[in-house]
């Protein structure tokens, strides 16, 4: 049965781009390596290293593929195939590289600098070197990715169902709850919150897609991301980390959202991309409920609605 579901995994990969498949074989490589004890310390995080010092740079790259367990290793490149799957075709091949790179390598930055920011306020040696692996980030950053373009997508299972815009604060908010009850270390939440924070960055502000750069759609507002109760908190804070963002040139001032709320320009491409998820949405919700030509026919109509008006205007 094992090597049957190896096959098939190979067989998965086969049907994917070059670049996934490249992507799929450095992270088992890292981690047929990471085996090896000696090899692991080499791979994986260890914050004191990165330092000018030892300047052991790759680390920032290979600690956010390598894992502990193969078997980990085994079902990261089952999700990044199936990330591949859900978004390559609505992004382009060389922007969902560009996300995984881009924001596992800032996730990984974010997380060595705050354990060497903690090393300086507390001088524990531990802060600097421990070491950490793992996709935690990338699994962030792929829920985030799955709120931007399936945003009215409601998830259900065992008797919940599960809002898409939520999901990123449900499994950081999981992860906080594993590390309090000791099963997890913070590593992995600081991975987990990094990784939500990198790529929304980026899809919100950099990301290029049908000529547009970045999301200025209303579900990618930060506080989007919270229950309605505490958006208007979020959004205080997120005004202020984005004037934060903008001083040290990270976000462009005037950029696709001068405020993590209010949305100032809506262009042709966003018009676009918002028509083709509400198909999406809607051939989903058809697919999945049982629906005779007579039912369908008066959602084509609204659907055809807007463009017959503008038509006649």
């Amino acid at each position: 049965m094992a090597a049957l579901n190896v096959g098939k995994l190979r067989e998965s990969v086969l049907r994917r781009s070059p670049v996934t498949q490249g992507l799929c074989a450095f992270v088992l490589l890292v981690n047929i390596l990471g085996q090896f004890p000696i090899c692991y310390d080499y791979l994986a995080l260890e914050p004191g290293a990165t330092l000018p010092s030892q300047s052991k740079l790759w680390m920032l790259i290979t600690g956010g593929y390598v894992e502990w367990s193969f078997l980990l290793a085994l079902v990261d490149i089952v999700v990044l195939l199936y990330a591949s799957n859900l978004f390559e075709e609505l992004w382009t091949t060389i922007e969902f590289a560009k996300f995984v790179l881009i924001t596992n390598f800032i996730a990984c930055v974010c997380t060595s600098a705050t354990f060497i920011f903690l090393y300086m306020v507390t001088f524990n040696l531990s802060f600097l070197f421990h070491h950490f692996s793992g996709m935690t980030a990338l699994y962030a950053a792929f829920l985030v990715a799955f709120k931007q373009s399936y945003p009215q997508v409601t998830l259900r299972a065992a008797g919940l169902a599960l809002e898409a815009r939520l999901l990123p604060l449900i499994f950081v908010s999981v992860l906080v709850v594993l590390y309090a009850i000791g099963l997890l270390r913070g590593a992995n939440v600081l991975l987990a919150g990094y990784g939500v924070f990198s790529s929304w960055t980026f899809l919100r502000f950099f990301s290029v897609r049908d000529g547009a750069v970045g999301d200025v759609t209303e579900a990618m507002a930060f506080p989007d991301f919270f229950p309605a109760a505490l958006q208007p908190i979020i959004a205080l804070i997120g005004a202020r980390i984005y004037k934060l963002l903008v001083l040290v040139h990270i976000c462009p001032l005037g950029g696709p959202a001068t405020s993590p709320v209010k949305l100032p320009v809506v262009t042709d491409a966003d018009t676009e991309r918002r028509k083709q998820l509400a198909l999406r949405d809607l051939t989903t919700r058809l697919a999945a409920t049982p629906s005779t030509p007579a039912q369908i026919a008066p959602l084509a109509e609204v659907i055809a609605a807007p463009d017959k008006a503008a038509g006649t205007s």
